[in-house]
């Protein structure tokens, strides 16, 4: 069942983006989201890490969890843009251990891309625990408090409820 409501989903992501409710588009879509759900169930390795846990998407989660990201994104690229029409520049660049507290690789992926997608800031590493993300961030203060709350309160807090995750 599960498989049937990713599929649907994928089909809404795909009738979105094309921005057409056309049958043959929509049908496409279901086709190809089907297509991606099977290879990628194929050629996914077997559940031995650490952190591969099944994960379920809750759609309302996802909604808010792409408000919160859409709001990250304006506020940094104004950030961003801010510094960058100083007359001298004050960036301070740095990296920032980031505790997290996600439970599984999707999650964690999920983070560090909106991370990455996000103006002044870009995840480097994970730690091979799972338990902490390496950011660069463009402007730091003198410990990274700043950013590690940041982080920890607009994009993780949003990532955690987006996704439904068994605890095996």
């Amino acid at each position: 069942m599960s498989q049937v409501v990713t599929v649907l989903f994928l089909t809404a992501v795909w009738t979105a983006l094309f921005a057409s409710l056309d049958l043959r588009g929509i049908a496409a879509g279901a086709v190809v989201s089907a297509i991606i759900l099977t290879l990628t169930t194929r050629l996914a390795p077997p559940g031995d890490g650490h952190l591969q846990r099944r994960v379920r998407p809750r759609p309302w989660g996802l909604l808010v969890l792409a408000a919160a990201f859409l709001l990250e994104l304006v506020k940094s690229a104004l950030s961003v843009a801010r510094e960058a029409w100083r007359p001298k520049l004050a960036v301070r660049p740095g990296v920032v251990a980031v505790p997290i507290h996600l439970t599984s690789d999707v999650e964690i992926t999920m983070l560090a891309s909106l991370i990455s997608l996000t103006p002044g800031t870009l995840s480097l590493d994970v730690s091979a625990d799972g338990r902490t993300l390496y950011v660069h961030a463009l402007v730091i203060d003198d410990d990274g408090t700043h950013i590690r709350e940041s982080i920890a309160r607009h994009l993780e807090r949003p990532v955690r409820r987006a996704f439904d995750v068994d605890p095996r």
